[in-house]
């Protein structure tokens, strides 16, 4: 569809209500992104995040690094804590130099990169269980050595596909947590209640965890639920492992994310909602993992 020089100059998302549901942290790109674009942004945060309970087994980990060869990250959350502690713990930056890091979604590599940590090999998959194949393929390029120890630096919840592959293979690894994610307060989808009293449209949905799908409808029900399936409102979900916990709940996943990242998030949006708006100038682009290994990651919370 060929637009007018007064279309194009129309914020294409004009007019549209939409619902996120990332952490106060996480999701102030995605919402400048669509405001920019001329969206009312309905921001209702359903999870934070804090330090271990327990800081003794990942301080144990830390001294003890040079006793790993790999070190694996499955967010960008964990990719934060863990060198933050490492930090404050004295851990020098020469220490990452020796060590191998295998990472899910471009966005947990963009963090990396952002530390500024620059490791002797860098294997980046879109899912855990893909990382774990990948890492565990004697034929793949980024396989480990059976021999060689690992570091699974990870959140107090989530799937445990890469710790289970790794197990089977009889590969030794250590699991540490080093960050938890908690459920926010009610008071935060104050936003949510005021628009669903208001009896506003809300076009659309985004969801980028398991955990801000089903903290929000912990969070708000029953009016959660009862608002998406009354008014059907499309869900955006961010890949597969976030969709299949909106089937798990009862609803229905209008589009997923592709790229599994923030940036297939508004992708997904404008696809749903204003396709006619979508050009090469416009269209989102995914970080980029510097490793040319994965184009499609998802990103984990």
């Amino acid at each position: 569809m060929k637009q007018s020089e007064s279309d194009k100059r129309t914020p294409p998302l004009r007019g549209r209500s939409i619902l996120i549901t990332r952490a106060e942290n996480k999701g102030t790109v995605l919402k400048n992104n669509l405001e920019r674009r001329g969206a009312r942004v309905i921001s209702v945060p359903t999870i934070r995040f804090a330090p271990p309970q327990d800081m003794a087994p990942l301080e144990r980990a830390l001294s003890d690094i040079d006793e790993f060869h790999w070190v694996i990250f499955t967010s960008s959350t964990a990719v934060e804590f863990f060198f933050d502690i490492a930090r404050e713990q004295g851990v020098p930056e020469s220490a990452w130099r020796r060590l191998h890091f295998g990472l899910v979604g471009a966005t947990t590599a963009s963090r990396l990169a952002s530390a500024g940590i620059r490791g002797a090999k860098l294997v980046v998959a879109p899912t855990a269980s893909a990382l774990g194949h990948l890492l565990l393929g004697a034929d793949e390029p980024g396989a480990l050595d059976r021999s060689e120890r690992c570091l699974f630096a990870h959140a107090d919840i989530g799937r445990t596909d890469i710790q289970d592959l790794l197990r089977e293979a009889g590969v030794a690894f250590e699991s540490v947590i080093v960050y938890r994610t908690l459920a926010e307060a009610p008071e935060k989808a104050q936003a949510f209640f005021e628009a669903a009293d208001a009896d506003a449209t809300i076009d659309a949905a985004v969801f980028a965890s398991p955990s801000a799908f089903n903290n929000f409808l912990d969070m708000t029900t029953p009016l959660g639920d009862q608002t998406i399936r009354k008014r059907t409102v499309p869900l955006i979900s961010i890949g597969p492992t976030t969709s299949q916990a909106i089937r798990d709940r009862g609803h229905e996943v209008t589009l997923e994310a592709a790229p599994h990242s923030s940036a297939g998030l508004l992708d997904a949006v404008y696809r749903l909602l204003c396709p006619e708006f979508i050009t090469k100038e416009e269209e989102p682009k995914s970080p980029d993992t510097g490793s040319g290994e994965s184009k499609t990651p998802e990103e984990s919370v």
